[in-house]
């Protein structure tokens, strides 16, 4: 740390221990309602779900570490009404470490796109695939042929949704919004416009698109690296529309988050895990609901959260 940063992070450290400040930013699950999720029927300590309906209940998929490393693995779990899990079983997945599911509803089948990585062996590489569950595993896999989604480097965050029976991907958000059109491994058209733009860090990931008053809505998540201490980054969610067809243009973005990332959570510090992160918060997936949505959130890479987001909660 260059010697002016830990002078103010000292003073800063100093001045919250004076005042016995220990959060910018109260628990996620205090900033919003939640919708009820019995977490002892998962793996401890999974997050990064992601989720939507299924056979007339909620489908969730979500990462854990399966042992004592940071690599982590997928489970698909089955939930009621009332957050109790019905079920829960492993996915299996080719990669050292499978990381942040997202599912989508593609001819009535829940399929999933989701990161597979070399981590924690470095230097660090990941590919993204797509393909259908079913019978407790993951079929018709695909890795799609769009940047450097070979091994020869970093891919994350893509969102896949369909659009008049055509998958699409939405590749990045910043600066400019790049969807593409698939058919199978290759890319048949490109849709590129403006990128949506906020003051809380380049817009990545986040929900498959819903529709909403004739426009599809999704939520994100962002970072800004500003902050004191040990964990500098903070997580932000927010939402924007864009058109219900393509070339898929930006029409508004939250102008405040939703919800931001916390150093605080539902954990008791000695109840923390080897892979608990402060200030996250990192949506996957939505559900329509008679109040608005349910945004499925991983919360500092600890635990699983369902969000009760209201319109007037958009901030658009």
């Amino acid at each position: 740390m260059a010697p002016r940063l830990k002078h103010n992070n000292d003073l800063a450290q100093a001045f919250m221990a004076e005042h016995k400040v220990y959060s910018r930013y109260p628990k996620v699950s205090e900033q919003v309602a939640t919708e009820p999720l019995r977490l002892e029927g998962l793996k401890p300590f999974g997050y990064n779900p992601s989720i939507t309906e299924h056979g007339g209940f909620t489908v969730m998929a979500y990462r854990y570490h399966a042992d004592n490393t940071l690599a982590t693995k997928l489970r698909y779990a089955t939930l009621n009404p009332d957050g109790e899990v019905l079920r829960d079983i492993p996915l299996e997945a080719e990669g050292k470490s499978v990381e942040d599911p997202r599912l989508i509803l593609r001819d009535k089948e829940v399929w999933m796109g989701f990161t597979s990585s070399i981590f924690p062996d470095q230097p660090y590489s990941a590919v993204i695939k797509f393909g259908r569950i079913k019978d407790g595993g993951i079929g018709e896999i695909i890795q799609p042929s769009i940047g450097k989604n070979d091994w020869s480097g970093t891919e994350k965050n893509w969102v896949f949704f369909t659009h008049e029976g055509r998958l699409n991907c939405i590749y990045r958000c910043h600066p400019q919004q790049e969807i593409y059109w698939l058919d199978g491994l290759e890319p048949v058209n490109t849709y590129t416009t403006a990128g949506p733009k906020w003051a809380y860090g380049p817009i990545k990931g986040g929900t498959p698109p819903v529709q909403y008053e004739g426009t599809l809505l999704r939520f994100f998540h962002s970072t800004l690296d500003n902050e004191f201490g040990k964990y500098n980054r903070r997580y932000y969610v927010g939402a924007y529309t864009m058109a219900a067809k393509p070339p898929y243009q930006v029409f508004r973005v939250s102008k405040k988050p939703i919800i931001y990332g916390s150093e605080v959570d539902d954990l008791k510090v000695k109840e923390r895990p080897f892979h608990w992160k402060a200030n996250v918060v990192f949506p996957a997936g939505v559900t329509i609901q008679p109040y608005g949505w349910c945004v499925s959130v991983g919360i500092n890479d600890s635990a699983c959260l369902l969000a009760k987001v209201r319109p007037e909660d958009l901030n658009l």
